[in-house]
Parts: C-alpha cells; sequence; structure tokens
C-alpha cells in the first residue's frame, strides 16, 4: 500500500499564509527604532548588503555616536546577553508573544543590571552603541536584525525579516 504524498503547493500555501501572518504582527508592534534620537527615516537600507564570503547582510546597521543609548523596540522579554565574534557584545530580545527575535549587535556595553529573562518595556534601556565584534573601529553603529522566531525555540536562527518598513516611532529612551 502506497502512502500518501504529501500536497507541495499546499504546504507553500500555508507557509506563505502563516508568514503573512507573522508580517501583520510585526505591523501591528507600532516598533520604534532602538536606538534613541534616531527616525525610521535615518536608517539605511543595509539589508541586501553583499558582506564578506557573499554572504548577504539581512539586518539594519543604524549608525550613531559610540555610547548612543540602545533601547528596546517593542514590550518583551530578554532572551539572552552574551557576547560573540561576529557581534561582540550582543542583546537578544522577543516580544511579549515571542513571534520575532530582535538581535542588537556590536554593542560598547550591556545596560546595567540587565539579565537573561528581564522583562522589557519599550523603549527602556538595553545598552549603548559600540564597535564591538567585527564592526569597524571607526564607524560605531548597531546592528539590528529581526527574526521569525523558530517553531524549535533556536532563536538564534530564525528567518530574518526586513524591518524597516515596520519602523513606526523615532527612538526615545524612557
Amino acid at each position: 500500500m502506497s502512502s500518501p504524498i504529501a500536497d507541495p503547493d499546499a504546504a507553500t500555501a500555508a507557509s506563505a499564509e502563516r508568514g503573512a501572518t507573522e508580517i501583520e504582527a510585526l505591523r501591528e508592534m507600532d516598533l520604534m527604532v532602538p536606538v534613541a534620537g534616531i527616525t525610521p527615516q535615518q536608517i539605511p537600507d543595509t539589508y541586501w548588503s553583499k558582506r564578506d564570503a557573499g554572504r548577504l547582510h539581512r539586518a539594519s546597521d543604524i549608525m550613531a555616536a559610540k555610547g548612543t543609548t540602545v533601547i528596546a523596540p517593542v514590550e518583551g522579554t530578554v532572551l539572552k546577553v552574551g557576547r560573540n565574534t561576529s557581534g561582540g557584545i550582543v542583546v537578544y530580545t522577543t516580544d511579549i508573544e515571542r513571534r520575532f527575535v530582535f538581535y542588537h549587535a556590536h554593542l560598547d556595553r550591556v545596560a546595567d543590571g540587565l539579565t537573561d529573562g528581564a522583562t522589557l518595556r519599550q523603549g527602556e534601556v538595553i545598552g549603548y552603541v559600540g564597535t564591538t565584534g567585527n564592526a569597524q573601529p571607526n564607524a560605531p553603529h548597531l546592528h539590528f536584525q529581526v527574526m521569525r522566531m523558530p517553531a524549535d525555540g533556536r532563536y538564534w536562527e530564525g528567518m530574518p525579516v526586513d524591518v524597516r518598513p515596520f519602523l513606526t516611532k523615532t527612538g526615545k529612551a524612557r
């Protein structure tokens, strides 16, 4: 007896519908630019920029003076405060419903007392713009990446989303 073959068109349609629903949720979040004093219009399009070894950037680089306040773009939770080779000092956060992951990299330092699991309000300070990791020392910026939260919870491996069209508020620290 042969087993039924899944309908690839139905699977693709279901995936597209799920993605559209997630994107609509991102639109409804009323996201704040995660750097104090920066407007949505000031963020350059670096999402599809090519990087070393032909990889695509798939993030936004928000240029600002070293030490400028980095803030939570939306109410949520800190997933991880840490460090890695390419991002330097990093903070991963998520929204309340855990649909999206917000990756903040190249920080100079994190906010005093910020810990894994901390609850965040939109605009709450999470760190400060820097040049750690593989950032150029003369070009301080926040590497800001938004990803869909994977079903398996491996937040660092989520599918990236170009966040620029969804940033509606100028960055303002609480």
